[in-house]
């Protein structure tokens, strides 16, 4: 009685003790016991089994660190599969109990900021691909001919305004220093 009344939701050595303890108690123990009693060592138990899982699905996230704006895209299910988890272990147990049951929760949400920094990147390269793309779709000074140069100067103003509004929309992002070539594509432009 005193090893269940005594556990700890998160405490898995103490459940498995009280397990024990309580396997080892003849039939009439058991009844001793009672069945509320009984019913909590399951729910421990079973909290211990659901937090394994949670628990796994975290540590697979592996290090955010390693995150990147090329990689970030195959951790997507891995990430929404351990934040799946762990809210089902607060929906269930509270989220004091969850955070006990699974201690390296604060991984999810440290590793969810990793995983949109790098989305944010991806996004922002990708947007400015889009602009690089453009100016080179226009070419060299020597490509413009008398059959083009009304087709040029259009796709010359399309490719200015898309450069600023890349601009206007990502300067203030920390990632927009991380561009190398904005200047140089925007002095081209001039």
């Amino acid at each position: 009685i005193h090893a269940i009344t005594g556990m700890d939701i998160g405490d898995a050595q103490a459940i498995a003790g009280a397990r024990t303890a309580y396997d080892a108690l003849s039939t009439l123990g058991k009844a001793w016991v009672g069945a509320d009693l009984a019913t909590k060592l399951a729910q421990y138990e079973q909290a211990q089994t659901d937090a394994a899982a949670v628990k796994d699905a975290i540590s697979a996230l592996g290090s955010k660190d390693e995150l990147n704006d090329g990689n970030y895209a195959e951790k997507t299910q891995a990430l929404e599969t351990a934040e799946s988890l762990y809210s089902g272990l607060v929906r269930i147990y509270g989220k004091e109990n969850a955070d006990k049951l699974a201690p390296n929760a604060p991984a999810i949400s440290e590793y969810r900021a990793a995983y949109e920094a790098a989305k944010k990147l991806a996004e922002i390269k990708r947007d400015w691909n889009r602009v690089v793309e453009m100016v080179d779709a226009i070419g060299s000074v020597e490509s413009i001919t008398v059959d083009n140069v009304v087709a040029k100067e259009e796709a010359l103003k399309a490719t200015v305004d898309a450069a600023k509004s890349f601009r206007d929309i990502y300067s203030n992002d920390p990632n927009f220093a991380l561009i190398s070539n904005v200047a140089e594509i925007e002095t081209r432009l001039t």
